[in-house]
């Protein structure tokens, strides 16, 4: 009975001392350039205009 846990560990160990080694990448990816990001303009083109307003009116006695 003390001979089975001794015997799986030996063929444990040896099954993975014995694993395959991973196959060889046969290039890297080409890196990929991105353009420069340019900052916002923060600013609606002079073609927009407002479709509604909204008023806030606070009447202090």
């Amino acid at each position: 009975m003390r001979l089975l846990p001794l015997l799986a560990l030996v063929v444990l160990t040896v099954r993975c001392a014995h694993a395959p080694e991973a196959a060889p990448t046969a290039s890297a990816p080409p890196s990929v350039s991105w353009p420069e990001a340019l900052p916002p303009a923060l600013r609606l083109p002079d073609t927009v205009r407002p479709v509604h307003y909204a008023l806030d009116l606070k009447l202090v006695p």
